[in-house]
């Protein structure tokens, strides 16, 4: 697809809301309408809002969809409209082509007005590779899975509360309409008392083992987001506590690539979902609002480290606004360990100004995805003159230039260029989310994706950082 939606995470500007982001700004160089290059999800622009989520800074993070032109608008200087509404933004992985479809008509979303449920509560899960079917997650009579959302299964799309363009495929708990239920899933899989759980996953869709692309990790003897869910709250069929799942399987595609922040926009939405779903497991019980944990078992391995990420942020303010909407728990778990920081992350101090530090970097040989660092600097309160340049030197030699921190736009990226190609790039910006300047670098893949392309070579690179002014 050469224009495919892109999903972003967006930090409106203070008194910008989701509907007014959707329906454009007044910018003057669009040739084509704003929803042709931007859709803001209904669970921003309806559904929290009919939830009392009415004040104009109550959503200002929002996940998107966009298309390049939305960004060539977003650098014209003359959209100042637009610049000004966008504070921050941050990219995610876009989707294979066939994985949207339209969404269907909005279903209420009713605010539960029962009594409390003793020892009730909404357990929720964003990860891969979740057996929904598993007997651990059952109960007498059926499943303990309310709802289940695949971002990437095969039409047609879950409810409209994620549109405006639907991705992947939902599965509730109990039959609607031509809309199997899991709870019949199992019935239908089930023989002499023994359920078939890949039969189950085959009549749901999930799984095609006849597709040649695509890992499947629910057809593998251990999966990742299964052997969570079971720590989380698995237990024996028989007498399970009266704890309610709802699912969030992040798409196959995005999963495996490690630029900075591909699922942020996927976990964001997915965190929406789970909350958004919790009434409408409540209204089943006929109760009040459930407490609702969720865990996420994926790191940042980029960003500042400093809780001001895009998408902690974004978790923390919808966790904060549901609080105090239902007045009811939110804890949402995030991964650790998994990043192995030992080997993937550095801290520098420097002695004193003149210094010039080697950060040894290894790139590995046949190697189909491209490669990043991030330099985050301290923090500063006002610009000043630059305290750290940087320099990449490539195995064998070569590399970029000199880049000097708050180079000039226009001047603020260095490319080293072997036979017209660009085969690593390094380049400065200030992060105005945490007043702290960053360097990245990004290497071309090592191997040649499709078996064309040019190729970055593979071994022991290095990042110089020279310290100008920075004191220890």
């Amino acid at each position: 697809d050469r224009d495919p939606w892109i999903p972003v995470l967006i930090k409106l500007s203070q008194g910008t809301t989701p509907q007014s982001f959707a329906r454009g700004p007044d910018f003057k160089a669009a040739a084509v309408p704003w929803s042709d290059w931007v859709l803001v999800p209904r669970l921003y622009t309806e559904t929290l809002p009919r939830l009392g989520f009415e004040k104009p800074d109550d959503l200002r993070y929002i996940a998107a969809l966009v298309k390049i032109g939305f960004f060539e608008l977003l650098q014209d200087e003359r959209n100042a409209e637009l610049r000004d509404a966008v504070e921050d933004i941050a990219l995610s992985a876009p989707l294979p082509p066939g994985v949207y479809s339209e969404p269907g008509e909005d279903e209420p979303i009713l605010f539960p007005q029962g009594g409390p449920a003793t020892g009730a509560v909404v357990v929720g899960i964003v990860d891969d590779g979740i057996a929904f079917a598993h007997e651990r997650f059952r109960e007498p009579g059926g499943s303990r899975v309310e709802f289940f959302w695949m971002q990437d299964g095969p039409p047609p799309g879950p409810p409209a509360i994620v549109g405006p363009l639907a991705s992947g495929r939902e599965l509730r708990k109990e039959t609607i309409g031509a809309r199997i239920g899991i709870d019949d899933l199992l019935k239908q899989g089930t023989y002499a008392d023994l359920c078939d759980e890949d039969e189950v996953y085959r009549r749901a869709g999930v799984i095609d083992p006849r597709t040649p692309t695509g890992h499947k990790a629910i057809l593998w003897r251990r999966a990742h987001g299964t052997h969570v869910l079971d720590l989380a709250c698995g237990f024996s069929p028989e007498s399970p506590p009266n704890w309610r799942i709802v699912g969030v399987q992040l798409p196959i595609a995005t999963t495996g690539m490690p630029a900075s922040s591909t699922l942020g926009s996927y976990i964001v939405l997915g965190l929406g979902y789970i909350l958004v779903r919790s009434l409408a497991v409540a209204n089943r019980l006929n109760c009040g609002p459930l407490p609702v944990v969720v865990n996420i078992s994926y790191g940042i391995t980029a960003g500042p480290h400093d809780g001001t990420h895009l998408v902690e942020r974004a978790i923390e303010g919808l966790v904060l606004m549901w609080k105090q909407m239902f007045g009811v728990d939110v804890r949402v778990v995030i991964a650790s360990g998994n990043s192995h920081l030992d080997r993937l992350h550095a801290e520098i101090a420097f002695a004193s100004p003149g210094e010039t530090v080697e950060i040894p970097w290894r790139v590995q040989p046949e190697d189909g995805t491209s490669s990043v660092v991030e330099l985050w600097l301290p923090p500063r309160a006002k610009a000043g003159p630059p305290r750290v340049k940087l320099s990449v030197v490539a195995p064998g030699g070569g590399g970029t230039a000199i880049l000097d921190e708050d180079a000039p736009p226009g001047q603020n990226r260095k490319d080293w260029v072997v036979d017209g190609a660009v085969l690593c790039s390094a380049y400065y910006d200030h992060m105005p989310s945490s007043s702290r300047g960053r360097f990245a670098v990004w290497i071309r893949p090592t191997a040649r994706v499709d078996g064309a392309g040019p190729v970055a070579p593979a071994g022991l690179w290095t990042i110089k950082l020279e310290n100008s002014s920075l004191k220890s």
